[in-house]
């Protein structure tokens, strides 16, 4: 500080020494100037600071200048603000939200084909059905060798789902259709098991069946049923409805073969035979279009299946249905061709192919045999108590006719021979037995009274024990 002193003294002291006034003369051409001179006008002076007065204009201690500026910049941010609000507002791009359709549960009954897996013989084909949708699924698993269950069908759970059912029982090699019949309202499951002729030794049979929810294994059973066996279907019946039409089919044996065709579509315009070969070319029953209105319908079947009947649905499914025989022996092929009032087409028709079933206007059972003259005759069995698993018919020619026309014998526990006369021509005969197994008709049709008499005789066996002496036997006029 005694530095600064110092140099305000010494400037202090030189300008006392010099002159305190400005010369005249400039000053008077200053004057004088200015006066004469015009000065233009500024607009904006207001607001120009005079760098010479002190600061003693204000805004809250601002400078006017400062504050204008701030001013300003606010306005240019509200205009940026209401510009910018009204642009478009851009949402950045996302997934899409996906609506799902709403998948109600559909309680269908179960209806599905499936191939079984064997040891030994040909993989064959059975018909897997339950009665209220429960069931979702049925697969057929490999089994091992041998037989590993006795007798009748053996019900496990499945240890790797709760909701799934081993179902096992006893087959042969020589089976080529089948049918597991699955009722949840009983409990209860129904194998029907093909008899055959070959070889006969006992195999298992594994399906895994699956259903919407948790299943006991305690709380089912099951039987199994032999059905099928060699012999002819006999003729259907003679009675047709209305909307029903009789067609002789072609064929390659020696006896008629003919198909009753109920019409529930009210399309049908006609119907022809198809060609008749001795090896089928399909598997299942088929249907192909021959042109927009025209379908053929082909199935494979037996020279002991000579009589059937083709259901045509209104939704125009066709379901071929035939008594029980033995199949695959000497093999046909069996064919049709349906003519509509309008197009179909026939890869979206629904096909079926029954052997024995119940209310389908088919003897349960069919079979050919040889009388004792040696003349050829076609049985018709109608079994409404569904416990005949096999019949057969038997040499005629070996046993002295009965005395009252007609004889039962006890050939096994379960098994009892039927031997009847009537006269030669007198065919075919139709055998019924009522829902109790225990009331027998037997119409041996009619024919010329002065046809000399024959023999025949067949064999029939049951599912349980059956005793001749609680069988009300009588033979009827055809059709009673």
């Amino acid at each position: 500080m005694t530095n600064l002193i110092d140099l305000d003294r010494a400037l202090a002291d030189f300008l006392e020494d010099g002159p305190n006034t400005a010369p005249e003369a400039p000053v008077v051409a200053a004057l004088a100037h200015a006066r004469t001179s015009p000065r233009r006008p500024d607009l904006i002076g207001w607001l120009r600071p005079d760098v010479m007065a002190p600061p003693s204009w204000r805004v809250f201690g601002l400078r006017p200048s400062l504050v204008l500026a701030g001013i300003a910049l606010v306005v240019a941010s509200l205009g940026v603000a209401v510009i910018g609000s009204r642009q478009p507002t851009v949402v950045p791009p996302g997934p899409s939200p996906t609506t799902l359709p709403s998948i109600a549960p559909t309680n269908a009954p179960f209806a599905r084909q499936i191939t079984m897996l064997v040891t030994a013989g040909q993989p064959y084909p059975i018909d897997v059905t339950d009665t209220t949708g429960d069931l979702v699924n049925a697969v057929s698993t490999q089994p091992g060798e041998g037989r590993s269950v006795g007798d009748g069908v053996h019900i496990t759970s499945d240890p790797a789902d709760r909701s799934a059912l081993i179902v096992m029982w006893g087959g042969v090699p020589c089976e080529s259709s089948g049918a597991l019949r699955v009722d949840e309202r009983t409990s209860t499951m129904t194998v029907e098991s093909q008899a055959c002729a070959g070889d006969t030794f006992p195999l298992d049979r594994i399906v895994r069946l699956t259903f919407r929810s948790e299943v006991s294994a305690a709380a089912w059973s099951g039987t199994v049923r032999v059905v099928g066996q060699p012999g002819a279907s006999s003729p259907a019946d003679s009675s047709l409805a209305p909307d029903t039409t009789h067609l002789e089919l072609a064929s390659t044996a020696d006896s008629t073969v003919s198909i009753d065709i109920v019409d529930q579509s009210g399309h049908l315009a006609g119907a022809v035979s198809g060609p008749a070969t001795a090896s089928p070319s399909v598997e299942f029953v088929s249907a192909s279009n021959v042109d927009p209105t025209t379908v053929r319908l082909v199935w494979p079947g037996s020279i002991c299946d000579t009589v059937h009947r083709l259901t045509i649905a209104a939704d125009f499914g066709l379901t071929v249905d035939r008594p029980n025989c033995q199949l695959g022996l000497d093999a046909r092929e069996r064919s049709v061709i349906l003519t509509f009032d309008r197009a179909v087409d026939a890869n979206a028709l629904d096909t079926g192919l029954f052997s024995g079933r119940p209310g389908s206007g088919m003897p349960t059972w069919s079979l050919t045999g040889r009388d004792s003259a040696g003349g050829r005759y076609d049985l018709g069995i109608d079994d409404a108590s569904a416990s005949v698993i096999n019949v057969a018919a038997l040499d005629s020619s070996a046993v002295a006719g009965p005395s009252d026309r007609f004889r039962l014998d006890q050939a096994g526990q379960a098994v009892i021979e039927l031997v009847w006369i009537g006269p030669g021509c007198a065919t075919p005969p139709r055998l019924s037995i009522d829902a109790t197994g225990s009331r027998w008709r037997l119409a041996a049709g009619t024919c010329d009274p002065a046809a000399p008499d024959v023999v025949r005789r067949i064999s029939l066996k049951f599912d349980g024990s059956r005793s001749i002496d609680t069988i009300d036997f009588q033979q009827v006029a055809a059709g009673a």
